[in-house]
C-alpha cells in the first residue's frame, strides 16, 4: 500500500477588512482582561504617560528667561544706543551697562552676568557703511543655555534693525 498524498488545499484569499477588524477586536479584548488582571500594567501604560505629558508640557521649559548681561557701549552714537535699548526691551535680557571690557569680564568671571555685548569704539562709522558689527561673549559652561542665549541675542540685535550687524561667529568663554 503505498499513501497517497491529498490534494493541495487552495490559497486563501487574503483577509478582508471585517477579518482585521475582527482580529483587532480579539486583541483588544484580550489585552483589556490582561491589563483588570493585572493592574500595574494599566499604571505603567496609562498613568505613567499621562503624567510624562504633563511634565513636559507644563513643568520643563527651555526657555531662558531674564538671562543678566554686561553691556558695553565703546561708542555712545545713537545705533548703538539703538542695540543696548534692544537688550533692555528684550523679555530674554536683564542688562547691566558697564563702563569698560574690563569691568564686563569681572562680572562674567564671578558668574554674575552669562554673556557680554559689546559695541565697539568704531561702530557708528561702520553702521554707516554697512559693515559694523556687534560682539556676543556667552558663558559656555551649560552649552544648551549657551545656544539659546546666542539665538536670542541675535533676535534682539536684528530687533534693533540691526541685521547687517549680526555674525553668528560670537566668541564663547
Amino acid at each position: 500500500m503505498t499513501a497517497v498524498a491529498p490534494p493541495p488545499r487552495p490559497a486563501r484569499p487574503a483577509p478582508g477588512l471585517a477579518a482585521k477588524a475582527r482580529r483587532v477586536g480579539a486583541l483588544i479584548r484580550k489585552e483589556g482582561r490582561q491589563v483588570a488582571r493585572d493592574p500595574s500594567s494599566f499604571a505603567i501604560g496609562v498613568v505613567l504617560p499621562l503624567m510624562l505629558i504633563l511634565l513636559f508640557g507644563f513643568g520643563l521649559s527651555l526657555d531662558v528667561r531674564h538671562v543678566p548681561v554686561a553691556v558695553v557701549l565703546q561708542d555712545r552714537s545713537s545705533a548703538a544706543r539703538e542695540i543696548q535699548a534692544s537688550f533692555q526691551l528684550s523679555p530674554y535680557f536683564e542688562t547691566r551697562p558697564v563702563s569698560s571690557m574690563a569691568e564686563a569680564e569681572q562680572l562674567m568671571l564671578s558668574h554674575t552676568v552669562s554673556g557680554i555685548v559689546l559695541a565697539p569704539a568704531d561702530f557708528a562709522r561702520r553702521s554707516a557703511q554697512g559693515d559694523a558689527s556687534v560682539q556676543v561673549l556667552v558663558d559656555g559652561v551649560d552649552g544648551n543655555t549657551a545656544r539659546i542665549i546666542e539665538a536670542y541675542a541675535g533676535a534682539a540685535v536684528a530687533q534693533a534693525g540691526a541685521n547687517t550687524f549680526w555674525s553668528p561667529a560670537s566668541s564663547s568663554l
